[in-house]
């Protein structure tokens, strides 16, 4: 799917954990982002968006200055740090129940993001969750893995329980090792599914 074509904006904040998550592996933030063709200061702006190709440039730098195998599920544990707390968080927090929090989740992703990046179904199984990125190669698989990772561990956080999917798929080919798949998603997985999902 060609990006060109689509208006996508994604919040600064989300890059921003990026940054930062590089950050505390000894890269300069500043750095990173002038490599990338990004303002650092713009980031720092409360209501800033990026266009998708800005960030595509970003995260894919963060990729290869990090050379972390499993950065998108690695960066989903942050999900649970007060310091990357905003209002669309907060919101899903003052949920009354975690499918309160979840439905919440399902009508505001564009608050993080444009497009039909995420989306939620119900069905017989219960509730599943969807990720679809324009692009390709491994920027993509590494974002599809922390949307769906995050949304299992951001359910954990809300309800104070060991949420689990029932299954998670991913549209890409899997990884030599899936120790940490397992340990972060803890349930059963496939990949070189028709889309990425968990249910």
């Amino acid at each position: 799917m060609s990006v060109t074509n689509i208006p996508i904006t994604v919040s600064a904040r989300v890059l921003l954990r990026v940054v930062a998550f590089c950050e505390r592996r000894g890269h300069a933030p500043e750095a990173l982002c002038r490599e990338a063709g990004v303002g650092y200061a713009l980031l720092m702006q409360e209501q800033a968006r990026l266009p998708w190709p800005a960030v595509e440039r970003l995260c894919q730098r963060a990729l290869e200055v990090t050379g972390d195998e499993h950065f998108g599920l690695h960066l989903a544990e942050d999900v649970g740090d007060a310091k990357h707390y905003d209002i669309g968080v907060l919101v899903l927090m003052a949920s009354a129940t975690l499918g309160d929090a979840l439905a919440r989740f399902a009508s505001s992703t564009r608050y993080w993001g444009d497009g039909e990046r995420v989306t939620f179904l119900r069905s017989a199984d219960g509730l599943t969750i969807r990720s679809a990125l324009p692009g390709a190669g491994a920027f993509v698989r590494h974002s599809e893995e922390c949307s769906l990772a995050e949304v299992v561990l951001g359910a954990r956080q809300l309800s104070g329980h060991s949420v689990s999917s029932v299954v998670v798929r991913f549209s890409h080919g899997g990884p030599q090792k899936l120790s940490e798949h397992e340990r972060i998603l803890a349930c059963p997985l496939g990949f070189g599914a028709a889309r990425s999902e968990g249910v």
